[in-house]
């Protein structure tokens, strides 16, 4: 964190129907300071396909009705629900992210006349996919699982708040809808999404107001690494671990989708069947529903560990979501016995001056192993961040970032990125 590091609030009126007029600063009008902003990707222990949409309350003074509805002094010339909320996260002066974006939710909005203060609810933007719905029809039998989801994304009152591109639309597996439009019909956005997810086994997330949906693979950019204490390099970056578990909550090695029942036997065996419960009325294939089953069990069947790094947020912020992460979070040493550190041609064995380090230390991470973000809380009055992290890939193999080969003078000083 530098020194100059702070937060402001930027608001961007409606005005008229799905269209927005321009930006600016209301970070004076706001009191109280900006509660933990939370960003999730199916993160939810477990669970498959549950997500929580992030929200913010904001206290400002409202002394000239500037946050009042019908009111000529207002910033609200058209309407406040549904107005846009924009909280930055500065470095300095010049070196900013966005830290959240969301919707004035006047359900959740009250004022406080005695104090002439407003309590504004701000819902995050892809809360706009819980006040659209599906129109009858829109999605027909034949329509492939990516072709379904571009069609309910790609409509006028979600692109005004989203920004929507049919390349930033990614599934696993994308089948063909069995049924007529009826099991999605006047249903929300938001709902239907999340049964095409689940079929399709992707995940939605939001970046810098742009919508998009993904496979749950690693994105390909450079590799971010974390340091913990006892580094030999003393490169220490984080604050803490927390959380710390091996996965068998996230374990699912039977799925059954409708009536169609898919197990690994060889998961079963070593962890207990872990069963979960789909119901997905637009596939009436028994194939196909076997093929959902079986692509979900493949992603979910083993353990991968998962925990919660805590770091400042200037770090956090160079990080996206399902990009690989690092960490290396060994063990300390310590000398038995005496307060004396082992030294070379010092401490010599079977002597007088014979000192052996211990390791000490509850939980040590391997720096071989590779992780995901999954989801993110950011702590505006500590400037800090806290990434949940879960193990890459589906299988053992993918969760390395490096596969070490002991050979006498083939390891080479400066070619591995990894210390």
């Amino acid at each position: 964190m530098t020194i100059d590091a702070n937060y402001k609030v930027f608001l961007t009126p409606l005005t008229g129907e799905s269209e927005y007029g321009s930006e600016f600063e209301i970070t004076d009008f706001v009191l109280s300071s900006v509660g933990n902003v939370s960003k999730k990707t199916d993160s939810d222990n477990y669970a498959i396909g549950a997500y929580l949409m992030g929200t913010v309350n904001l206290t400002c003074t409202n002394y000239n009705g500037e946050f009042n509805e019908s009111d000529a002094r207002s910033f609200f010339k058209y309407k406040r629900d549904l107005s846009k909320i924009r909280i930055v996260y500065y470095d300095d002066s010049t070196t900013f992210s966005t830290s959240f974006q969301g919707l004035i939710s006047d359900s959740g909005t009250s004022d406080d006349t005695e104090k002439e203060l407003i309590k504004i609810r701000v819902l995050a933007l892809e809360s706009i996919l819980e006040n659209t719905q599906v129109s009858s029809g829109l999605i027909e039998a034949g329509d492939l699982f990516s072709t379904a989801i571009k069609t309910i994304l790609n409509v006028p009152a979600i692109t005004a708040v989203l920004t929507y591109s049919d390349a930033n639309i990614e599934v696993d597996l994308d089948l063909i809808i069995d049924t007529e439009g009826g099991a999605f019909d006047n249903k929300s956005t938001w709902e239907v999404l999340k049964l095409l997810l689940v079929a399709s086994n992707s995940v939605v997330y939001i970046d810098d107001e742009t919508i998009n949906v993904k496979t749950r693979d690693e994105n390909t950019n450079e590799i971010s690494y974390f340091y913990g204490p006892g580094d030999t390099l003393d490169r220490e970056n984080f604050i803490k671990i927390s959380g710390y578990n091996n996965g068998a909550h996230r374990i699912f090695n039977s799925v059954v989708i409708n009536d169609t029942e898919y197990s690994d036997d060889i998961s079963v065996s070593w962890f207990g069947l872990k069963q979960t419960t789909f119901t997905l009325s637009f596939i009436t294939d028994s194939d196909k529903e076997l093929i959902i089953a079986k692509n979900l069990v493949n992603q979910f069947r083993y353990p991968r560990i998962e925990f919660k790094l805590t770091c400042p947020t200037q770090l956090a912020n160079q990080i996206n979501f399902f990009d690989t992460v690092g960490v290396s979070h060994c063990l300390r040493a310590r000398p038995w016995k005496t307060t004396n550190a082992p030294l070379w041609d010092v401490s010599k064995y079977d002597t007088d001056t014979d000192v052996y380090p211990v390791d000490f230390g509850g939980v040590a991470i391997d720096g071989q192993l590779a992780f995901q973000i999954i989801e993110r809380n950011e702590n505006p009055n500590r400037f800090e961040t806290t990434l949940k992290l879960r193990g890459r890939g589906k299988t053992f193999d993918d969760g390395l970032i490096i596969f070490w080969t002991s050979a006498y003078d083939l390891s080479i000083w400066d070619v591995s990125t990894w210390g």
